[in-house]
């Protein structure tokens, strides 16, 4: 696994060689980053990318990884900041609106704005009343 976020620190890691079959790269995957990895990966066979990295991952760059017989794969494991509201948070959101609670007062009681509770609902595919 590579722990670089910064693309030239990235490329000296890989540099330095490595033996894994599997790899695993948290940044996106550029020509460059790729042309370092089959050049200095004897054994690599695989490369796995987080899911958001993955579908961004141009048609050139997964071209070249089939003709160099190497696979990509979407992991488990998301970049990123985290998110500051938990599942908790959510149900509460959802508890509170089934009860007809205006998202202002959602908004204030849980000190969640209310742009915020808009998008975590429609992220839980539950429309709220805008009215609301």
């Amino acid at each position: 696994m590579f722990e670089s976020r910064n693309k030239e620190e990235l490329i000296t890691e890989i540099k330095e060689g490595f033996t894994e079959r599997e790899v695993y790269v948290p940044r996106i995957l550029g020509m460059d980053v790729l042309l370092a990895l089959l050049e200095h990966g004897e054994n690599l066979r695989i490369i796995i990318l987080p899911p958001s990295i993955f579908a961004q991952t141009s048609q050139r760059v997964r071209d070249y990884l089939e003709r160099a017989r190497v696979s990509l794969r979407k992991g488990d494991i998301s970049v990123g900041r985290p998110s500051r509201y938990t599942e908790q948070d959510t149900r509460e959101i959802t508890r509170l609106l089934r009860e007809r609670t205006p998202i202002t007062e959602i908004s204030r009681t849980l000190k969640i704005p209310r742009r915020t509770i808009y998008y975590l609902m429609e992220k839980e595919g539950i429309a709220p009343d805008k009215k609301a």
